[in-house]
This record gives structure tokens, C-alpha cells and sequence, in this order.
């Protein structure tokens, strides 16, 4: 019998040595990466906002509505994104679709470069970048111009285009 506590107490010894001597010794706390739901940088879920002005013809004022479509971006912090597309399909069943996805990275300020891995839509953007400069009047929303590193001719490659986005955010309980 003492022999077999022994025996024991070597393993449980050489188990922890083996265990300290593999744990890396730090006395500095992990960094703490916000959840993508608590950012406020342009990582995040983003839904995309119409905006359509309209003059009232008997006063002459310029009104501006902001409908919210059904097109959601997600922003990841490990430099991936991807856009997709939820819709009612003929049979009123829900249809989600990824429309593209690739990477990013942040030049400067207020530069975006995407690089599009993938794009359904638009097969041709397959493998080019869009460059998006972006604005963020509050932590919320994003004014964004887009245009797409492609030939003249292809959609978005020849002049800068504007979108708007917000935050999509948890429900206040």
C-alpha cells in the first residue's frame, strides 16, 4: 500500500509538473475584446436604412423618410464580413441569402477596403476590392460611400456610391 500511494503521488507530481511547465507564466490580464454586440466601432450588425426624400407640392418642403430594408452586413472583429438579404420567397416563407463575403481591412480613419471573396450577385466583383470610405456621426449609424475596384461598366465601379446603416441592437427589456 505504500508503495501504490508511491506510485500516486510521482504521477500526480510529474502531472503537474508537466501542466506547470506547458502553461505559459503571465502576469498580465487577457485582453478583453467587446462582444460584436457591445461595439462601438465599425465592427457590428448593420442593417441597411433607405432613405428617400420627397417635396411636398403644395409647401414646397423637402421631407426625408428612413425605411429600414432588409439587407443586414455583419462586421467581424477578425477581419471577415459578409452581406446578406432576408426576403419572403413566393410561398411567403422566409428566404435568407448571403449576397457576398470576404475580408477587410481598416486604412486610416475613415477607409474600409473589402475584399470580396465571393459575390452572387455579381459574379464579376468575385476576387476585386470595394473601397468604402465611412462616416460614424454617432456609434449607431454609418454613412457609407462604396465603389468597387472593377472595369468601367460594372455596377458601383465608376462613381461612388452612398448607403446609409444602423446598428442592429439588443431589445430594451
Amino acid at each position: 500500500m505504500n508503495k501504490s500511494f508511491q506510485l500516486a503521488s510521482m504521477a500526480a507530481g510529474l502531472i503537474l509538473l508537466a501542466t506547470s511547465c506547458t502553461q505559459p507564466k503571465t502576469t498580465e490580464a487577457p485582453v478583453q475584446v467587446p462582444h460584436i454586440i457591445e461595439s462601438s466601432n465599425i465592427v457590428g450588425l448593420w442593417q441597411q436604412i433607405q432613405v428617400k426624400d420627397s417635396i411636398d407640392d403644395e409647401t414646397g418642403i423637402t421631407m426625408t423618410a428612413q425605411t429600414p430594408r432588409s439587407r443586414y452586413k455583419c462586421i467581424m472583429p477578425d477581419g471577415t464580413y459578409f452581406l446578406l438579404n432576408v426576403q419572403r420567397d413566393e410561398h411567403s416563407q422566409i428566404a435568407t441569402k448571403v449576397l457576398h463575403y470576404g475580408t477587410y481591412t481598416i486604412q486610416g480613419d475613415t477607409m474600409q477596403v473589402e475584399h470580396i471573396e465571393s459575390c452572387a450577385d455579381v459574379p464579376a466583383l468575385n476576387g476585386h476590392e470595394s473601397f468604402v470610405r465611412y462616416n460614424m456621426p454617432d456609434v449607431n449609424t454609418i454613412t457609407l460611400y462604396y465603389k468597387f475596384g472593377v472595369e468601367t461598366g460594372s455596377p458601383g465601379s465608376s462613381e461612388w456610391n452612398q448607403e446609409l446603416w444602423k446598428r442592429v441592437t439588443m431589445i430594451a427589456q
